[in-house]
């Protein structure tokens, strides 16, 4: 350990006398200092220590000393006298002080640099050094060697190639530049080169994507830049993204779409970065590293930045042209191929000063392989120490195992940590009694200046190279200790904290880190990479019991069955259960529980609700025997599904408000926007519109807050259809355009066409027809679109034309797949569970009866009485007409069908009764209402309601 200290004669009185002079002269030596890599000890001023492993880093304190020697001699007229002494311990030395106190006492001259003589041979190599008394006084530098770094960076430069990079940075209109050759071939080190010679002093604005680790999940080239967004404190409390991708908390996200909002957030900052440095006149530079490498989704969204102006882009590659550019790119490219003989040579004698380097002495170096000129440095440093690469061997190998045993020890905890973990936590990490973190880190640097170490600028550590093999119990222990680590850093790169666990054989952490993963891909959309991990399972080739097998295979088993639920798979479905996946749970593993929740799933979408609660049940009974507490979350929100299908509404309801409880107590944002999404849909279906109302207002601010676009979609749908039985007509039509405009940002081309139809059918019942048409598609051949044009044809007479359309929808096969929490079916805006709760009948559903009424009631205004009561009985007749939120609408069009028929059809009792039964139902489902203006409008503005209230008052019903 080496110190530096900068004694300041009466420094104490100094500081009160000339506070500011002092305040800020104390300010410059130890910005010089730490520009050098000092450490300021706390409560002693001018002392730095400087953890002088290697040359390197001698040199700098030297230079530090030399900086603080001409600062002062500038402002000696305000100083008494100064001091400058250079000393070292073998440790941390605690009396240090004391030491200090003697040695400034034996100092004859003031000014100058002073070394201990107990730490003159350290020194001696790099300093001139005349004895004075005790000390030695510095009288001159020797020349300094190149340091590692030096010799390095000679190797690697090629000035031809930074030359041609400095004439691509001339040419302002060429966009494009594409560096080509392998690793080690020296693209980086000379880009850098040409870029600080042609700024100079003036860096420019660059951006840098390159992919770090080992799996790259579509954010991880970007997400280090992000760090650098600036944005207000209110911006960020307003996109929770951007917040959660500089934090690294990526598992918190929600939204339905996170690759989408990925994408807006980093364009975003794209171009928040060209706004400011327009008013400088400046160019963003983008530097693509192993853009080839990304993932498909990576290259996607790499392609879209590649098409944006206003940007030069330079692409580091190991191809002259890579895939990923368009056909019409035109890139100006610079090969780095390996040195000739001649350049070798010259490079050689740069970097290693040892005179000429005949084809002879060359002639080891040149059976490196890759031969390029990372390692052919690494060989020739090998040779200059003694050891000779022979044939076969690696140089990057040989030159790892020439490192001594601690910087092997940093090396290999680099290596296994796979880039999760940073400069200032690995430093505090293996920090001991012998070596404290400043060492630790210099260490560090040695590593990255042989660039066997990369740091990347959000801080991270990642290994360049395949490392030597740990002893098996040394890396069982080495494992253990980094988790403890990797439990707090390991967050923010989920996948490759997986990896790790994986890799090392933590296989029940494993487990349940991919359990995490895959709700969290599934839950934002990310279905191909789910359906990725279980095509191409973990652990296999790896020995692990058959309890975590079981675990594993529960798990697979499990995810797959929910990726086809959601998918609506029916063909795979299929096989599933063809291949016994069904019967393959296994409760003596984990995640038994995951895989009866899909199969409730899974009979509740055949329409088996009986079979749907028992294994609802099941799951959350062993939900609730480990306090796993999301996971009785979402087995309640599937058993009041099951119960909804057994036609028990009020237990559908209290059950949606058993998760909503949960998930709130528990913060987990996704559940609680699923169990009140459904909980307003529970009320809406029983009648109870305020209270829907309510919860949809409450979910839609907390849904767009964590970006769930599809819950949005489904809760606006849903105020639509309220507003649509208020008889708010315009209202409506706004919030299904919404609806519709939402569509299109997620792509939702299902959902977006039944909002447009629903638009067109308000805009009818506001009789707009010109407007609705704009909506409504007339070559539409849907039953929903069918009947919405039918309704059209009906409002303005044109029965016959009405009556083709709903024959043909009613011809149609029906699409009657039930929706469950995670699969959203819009085949038609009147959902399938608006039927199934007042029919055991699962051939029903309100489409179809919407259809059959709107036929029967034409067929009998135009004289088909017969035709008209044959179809309506076809339904079960008044009495047993199963869609009972729609009761009163059909008993009024039975009504209608008698009055307008011929006597011997019925008598004046019957009629009557058939109108006393739809004024009778429409009051009793108008009873829910709590707020009398809804109850008014939704009674007299409703376009059929209306009708039947008429008829009340006219037969003085009311």
């Amino acid at each position: 350990m080496f110190y530096l200290y900068v004694r300041i004669y009466s420094r104490n009185q100094l500081n009160q006398l000339e506070p500011d002079f002092m305040s800020s002269l104390n300010g410059q030596i130890s910005a010089i200092n730490q520009k050098y890599g000092g450490v300021t000890l706390n409560g002693k001023d001018g002392l730095f220590r400087y953890a002088a492993l290697y040359r390197e880093t001698l040199i700098n304190m030297i230079n530090a000393a030399q900086a603080c020697q001409k600062l002062l001699e500038e402002e000696k007229e305000g100083l008494d006298g100064y001091n400058i002494v250079l000393t070292g311990a073998d440790k941390q030395d605690y009396e240090l002080q004391k030491k200090l106190d003697f040695l400034v006492y034996q100092i004859l001259d003031d000014g100058g640099i002073w070394v201990d003589p107990h730490w003159k041979e350290d020194l001696s190599g790099y300093l001139l050094l005349e004895k004075e008394k005790y000390l030695y006084r510095m009288t001159g530098q020797k020349e300094f060697a190149p340091t590692t770094g030096e010799r390095f960076s000679f190797m690697l430069e090629d000035e031809s190639a930074i030359k041609r990079i400095g004439r691509w940075l001339e040419q302002e209109d060429r966009p494009l530049l594409v560096l080509s050759g392998e690793k080690g071939a020296g693209r980086r080190l000379n880009l850098e080169r040409a870029l600080k010679e042609y700024f100079g002093k003036k860096s420019p604005s660059t951006i840098r994507l390159k992919l770090n680790g080992d799996r790259d999940y579509i954010y991880d080239p970007y997400r280090d830049c992000l760090g650098r967004l600036d944005v207000s404190e209110e911006e960020e409390r307003g996109n929770p993204l951007l917040l959660d991708l500089r934090q690294g908390k990526m598992m918190s996200r929600c939204s339905d779409f996170f690759s989408r909002d990925f994408e807006e957030a980093f364009l975003e900052y794209l171009e928040e970065e060209k706004r400011k440095i327009a008013g400088r006149s400046q160019t963003l530079f983008v530097i693509v590293e192993k853009g080839e490498d990304f993932s498909s989704a990576s290259r996607q969204l790499l392609e879209r930045i590649l098409e944006r102006k206003g940007l030069r882009f330079i692409l580091i590659s190991e191809k002259s042209r890579p895939e990923y550019l368009s056909k019409t790119s035109n890139p100006d490219v610079i090969l780095f191929l390996p040195p000739t003989e001649e350049k070798l040579s010259h490079k050689l004698s740069r970097a290693f000063g040892e005179g000429d380097w005949t084809s002879q002495k060359m002639a080891p170096l040149l059976l490196s392989e890759p031969l390029n000129s990372q390692t052919l440095f690494y060989s020739a440093w090998l040779c200059c120490g003694g050891i000779t690469p022979g044939e076969g061997v690696s140089p990057v190998r040989t030159m790892i195992d020439s490192l001594n045993e601690r910087e092997k020890r940093v090396l290999r905890y680099i290596g296994l940590s796979k880039g999760l973990i940073g400069r200032k936590e690995m430093s505090r990490f293996l920090a001991d009694e012998e070596e404290d973190i400043s060492l630790i880190s210099e260490r560090i640097d040695r590593l990255k200046s042989l660039a066997l170490v990369d740091e990347t600028k959000g801080g991270k550590l990642h290994a360049e190279f395949e490392l030597p093999p740990f002893d098996k119990t040394q890396e069982r222990q080495t494992v253990k200790d980094l988790i403890g680590l990797l439990n707090r850093e390991g967050q923010g790169k989920p996948f490759q904290y997986f990896s790790f666990l994986e890799e090392h054989g933590e296989t029940d952490k494993a487990l349940e880190y991919l359990n995490n993963i895959m709700n969290w891909l599934i839950n934002n959309g990310f279905q191909d990479r789910a359906d990725s991990l279980i095509s191409n399972p973990p652990f296999m080739g790896k020995e692990i019991d058959e309890l975590s097998l079981d675990s594993l295979q529960n798990l697979l088993f499990a995810n797959r069955l929910r990726l086809s639920l959601i998918k609506g798979d029916q063909v795979q479905l299929g096989e599933l259960v063809a291949n016994g996946l069904l019967s393959q749970v296994s409760e003596r593993g984990k995640f038994a529980d995951e895989f009866y929740l899909q199969l409730s799933r899974y009979y509740y979408c055949q329409g088996n609700a009986d079979q749907a609660v028992d294994y609802a049940k099941k799951a959350l009974f062993m939900f609730q025997k480990t306090g796993f507490h999301l996971g009785e979350s979402l087995a309640n929100i599937e058993l009041a599904f099951a119960f909804l299908g057994q036609r028990k509404v009020q237990m559908g309801m209290d059950y949606f408000e058993i998760a909503r409880r949960i998930s709130y107590q528990i913060e987990d944002n996704y559940t609680l926007i699923t169990a009140r999404t459904f909980g307003a849909l529970t009320a809406f279906l029983f009648g109870n519109m305020s209270k829907a109302e309510s919860i949809i207002e409450e979910t839609l601010e907390l849904a767009e807050k964590n970006g769930c676009r599809r819950r949005i979609f489904f809760l606006k749908f849903l105020a639509g259809r309220i507003r649509f039985e208020y008889g708010h007509y315009r209202e409506g039509a706004e919030l299904f355009e919404e609806c519709y405009e939402l569509s299109k940002q997620i792509d939702m081309t299902e959902g977006g066409d039944t909002a447009r139809r629903w638009v067109g059918r308000c805009l009818l019942y506001l009789e707009k027809r010109r407007d609705a048409f704009a909506w409504l598609d007339s070559e539409d051949s849907t039953r929903e679109g069918l009947l919405f044009l039918a309704e059209a044809d009906f409002m303005v007479s044109l029965y016959e034309s009405a009556l083709s359309k709903l024959e043909k929808a009613e011809a149609m096969v029906p699409n009657r797949e039930l929706s469950y929490s995670e699969m959203d079916r819009w085949c038609d805006g009147f959902m399938p569970i608006e039927g199934r709760l007042s029919s055991n009948d699962v051939t029903e559903d309100v489409l179809s009866g919407q259809i059959d009424a709107l036929h029967s009631y034409i067929l009998a205004l135009t004289g088909r009485h017969s035709e008209a009561m044959a179809l309506f009985m076809k339904r079960g007749g008044q009495d047993d007409y199963p869609f009972k939120p729609y009761s009163y609408k059909y008993s009024y069009i039975h009504f209608t069908i008698l009055n307008v028929g011929e006597i011997s059809l019925s008598g004046d009792d019957n009629r009557l009764a058939s109108l006393s039964r739809a004024i009778e139902r429409l009051q009793s489902r108008a009873g829910r209402f709590d707020n009398q203006h809804k109850k008014l409008d939704f009674l007299n503005k409703n376009w059929w309601n209306r009708k039947i209230m008429e008829e009340a008052h006219r037969k003085k019903f009311l």
